[in-house]
């Protein structure tokens, strides 16, 4: 944020408007993207809430709040659709595709097209945008493969970063690089393909339509999160496209995830980023358009400069297969869909806690093929939930939050959901009793503590 304000700043003193224009635009988009998305994921939790969060995004520490709450493992209030660290790279998302991307590009371009702008202020700049991408889709993708929870519930697709401290280093470096010269060489390869926007437009949109009919041949389109009706239809095209662009410019390993582009797409869209940057160089002409302030580059230089991005591009690649597990290298060519993925948390878990883990996902990935089977266990296994809740007063996995998860169609006496509702309240409230009462001390046979006259007495008795 601080490096586009200075940018904007200087667009404006150096006259081009234009630059100072998109830059703003890129900045006011985030924040209201940013926005929207606080209010879809806090719409059955108040106003109260919503304010609170909205607050956060406003203030510009909304990233920061995020990263806490994972951190200190922060419990879910009921009504919340995604979990915190899904919040937490939903936001990340937003930040990178409406500001960090494009703000590198447009100082990209600002470089390329005018040589007033080619100082060190503003290379520093490009340089911070470039790693400001590049860190955040490399602490995306190393904070899901590092997570406890994921390595112990997916550990076929999770725990590719190796246990050694060394490794570690390198593979995040990895991770960061493969990003960073990703990003670099798409910047490029768009500027040497922008003298002709006809042959631009037609090349990014042709990614975007070779994606979108590929998900929809494979009935593979509805986003994983549990949104329905408008609302999802929404979420799912923005999330679509959202995903999509940054795996194609900022090379996110996590996305090669069944949920988001899949592993076989994804090294689809590796290989096609190099293409497309050798190609825009074989057909960049240095002789055409007017000279002066905005001079062309010289074709050699650009053969240079892109050439060393594709090579940075797949020696980073290669350094991360060499670093990781290599039981994982397959993940990179997985076929599988989103809707399969879903269904194996389900079908091939067996503990209870495990399985509920369905209700994370939009009931459309799973409800045709084995919506029978879960409503089925669900009935089953309620009077079960109800009866340990009652037993380990509070320390039960089903909360309000993973309770209000599940469709009403699923329960075929909804009474009990109201039953168990009011037994986890009353097992809280047993539990928080119980911790009260177990921070009184009892010293000869006596208690004392706060409000208690003879604390003193007996303390220094003591």
């Amino acid at each position: 944020m601080a490096t586009d304000v200075m940018m904007i700043t200087l667009y404006y003193r150096g006259n081009e408007s234009g630059f100072a224009l998109a830059s703003l635009v890129c900045v006011s988009l985030n924040l209201f993207f940013q926005t929207f998305a606080v209010y879809v994921l806090n719409m059955n939790l108040g106003w109260k809430v919503q304010l609170r969060e909205l607050l956060l995004v406003w203030t510009l520490i909304k990233p920061g709040v995020d990263a806490y709450r994972v951190a200190i493992e922060a419990p879910m209030e009921a009504g919340r659709k995604i979990e915190k660290h899904e919040e937490m790279t939903l936001f990340r998302v937003v930040e990178m595709i409406f500001e960090a991307v494009p703000g590198a590009a447009i100082q990209s371009y600002a470089i390329f097209f005018s040589t007033k702008f080619r100082t060190s202020a503003a290379f520093l700049a490009l340089l911070s945008s470039i790693s400001a991408a590049a860190f955040l889709s490399a602490l995306t993708s190393y904070d899901y493969d590092t997570s406890a929870d994921g390595r112990k519930t997916r550990p076929q697709f999770y725990g590719y970063i190796p246990a050694s401290k060394r490794l570690k280093v390198l593979c995040f470096s990895s991770l960061f690089f493969i990003s960073a010269f990703n990003l670099a060489v798409r910047i490029l390869a768009c500027f040497l393909l922008s003298r002709d926007m006809t042959i631009l437009v037609s090349v990014l949109a042709s990614e975007l339509a070779l994606y979108f009919s590929y998900k929809l041949w494979r009935r593979d389109w509805t986003y994983w999160t549990p949104f329905n009706g408008v609302v999802g239809a929404l979420v799912t095209l923005m999330c679509r496209l959202c995903i999509k662009l940054l795996a194609d410019w900022c090379a996110i390993v996590q996305f090669r995830h069944p949920n988001e582009v899949g592993g076989a797409y994804f090294s689809f869209s590796f290989v096609l980023t190099i293409a497309l940057g050798m190609v825009s160089v074989y057909v960049y002409d240095d002789e055409e358009g007017e000279s002066g302030e905005g001079k062309n580059l010289d074709k050699d230089t650009v053969m240079i400069v892109m050439g060393s991005a594709c090579l940075g591009l797949i020696l980073s690649f290669g350094a991360l297969a060499m670093t990781m597990k290599r039981k994982y290298i397959s993940t990179f060519l997985s076929l599988q869909t989103s809707n399969s993925y879903c269904q194996q948390c389900f079908t091939e878990r067996s503990a209870d806690e495990g399985r509920f883990a369905i209700f994370d996902f939009n009931e459309v990935k799973w409800k045709g093929d084995i919506g029978v089977d879960v409503s089925l266990w669900v009935n089953e296994r309620l009077p079960v939930w109800l009866e340990a809740i009652q037993c380990c007063a509070g320390t039960f996995w089903l909360t309000h939050q993973k309770l209000s998860q599940i469709p009403e169609w699923v329960v075929e006496d909804q009474s009990l959901i109201c039953t168990t509702w009011r037994a986890i309240d009353e097992a809280q409230m047993a539990e928080k009793a119980k911790t009260s009462m177990s921070t009184i001390t009892v010293m000869d046979g006596r208690p004392t503590g706060p409000g208690n006259d003879t604390e003193f007495e007996y303390s220094e008795l003591d």
